[in-house]
């Protein structure tokens, strides 16, 4: 927020993505502490689904103070998500509360959901009205989304080119300028990636693409097996690793944010942690049964 009021970016690195007004014509797209906006928004959703996560194991009779402390942290992930204004993460955020809505049957839970959506809704039709630039450019005006059709296509071009190895890692910029351009609804190319799966495809080839897509598909089904096992915290690491997958896919699919390091370490960190909570309650849950059972032989 301290970035947004003065339109500054007040920690600037090298090869940072800092928007500002000059460039989006509109709001300011702020990256905060991270080398990008996209690695802002993204940590913040992983954070949110995290903090989620964590208070959902803890007990329903908090104190007051740790209650008010949570939400803080909460409020500041979902600023995290919300400033730098990406459209496709609001997609991602609509099928999580969707999924969301359908999986918990409580009805202070469905009725929480309702209410957010009602809030998206009543601020999306003010936009017009209190925002109307910026609803024309980053909602309204869909060349945006024309010219990363037309990406896909001059990607696949480039790709077709070089099958096998690709035209190298970090060298997909220099070789789209020598593939002529493509148009979708008269909108040219970007002459950017902006879909993670195709710029490691087009880079590294059949030869590192697939390695990379059987890595994200066993990471899957780790925390696919968790469900299995019918334990609390199992179960919510799953759901919860669910959201961040989906946040991260549809992203990816989108922008090159498997790229982004500081991104990634996050996404790893909090899946980690999840991950690690569910293994240690089934070891807990395993030894407490072994413990009874002795005990019944025993007797």
């Amino acid at each position: 927020i301290t970035e947004l009021l003065p339109n500054t970016d007040l920690l600037p690195i090298p090869l940072g993505i800092f928007h500002d007004t000059e460039v989006t014509g509109t709001i300011a797209r702020v990256n905060g502490p991270f080398g990008t906006n996209l690695a802002l928004a993204m940590i913040g959703t992983f954070a949110m689904f995290l903090l989620f996560f964590l208070r959902s194991l803890m007990n329903a009779r908090m104190s007051r103070g740790r209650r008010v402390f949570h939400w803080i942290a909460v409020s500041a992930a979902i600023t995290m998500v919300i400033l730098p204004q990406f459209r496709s993460l609001v997609i991602a955020l609509a099928i999580v509360l969707f999924l969301e809505f359908y999986n918990n049957r409580r009805g202070s839970a469905r009725l929480a959901n309702v209410s957010v959506v009602i809030l998206l809704a009543l601020g999306l039709m003010s936009l017009p009205s209190v925002a109307p630039t910026f609803f024309e450019r980053r909602i309204a005006d869909p060349s945006n989304f024309y010219g990363r059709i037309a990406q896909q296509q001059q990607t696949w071009k480039l790709v077709q080119d070089h099958p096998w190895n690709g035209v190298g890692f970090a060298n997909f910029m220099q070789a789209i300028q020598k593939v002529s351009a493509t148009s979708f609804r008269d909108v040219e190319s970007l002459d950017s990636a902006h879909n993670s799966v195709a710029s490691i495809l087009a880079e590294t080839g059949i030869v590192g693409c697939l390695p990379f897509l059987v890595a994200n598909v066993l990471w899957f089904m780790a925390f696919f097996r968790l469900r299995s096992r019918g334990t609390p915290v199992a179960t919510a690491a799953y759901k919860f690793f669910l959201y961040v997958f989906i946040c991260y896919w549809i992203m990816a699919m989108t922008l090159t944010s498997v790229y982004e390091r500081d991104l990634n370490l996050w996404y790893m960190f909090a899946c980690a942690i999840m991950y690690k909570l569910a293994l240690v309650e089934s070891t807990q849950l395993g030894h407490y049964r072994q413990v009874l059972s002795t005990a019944r032989a025993e007797r």
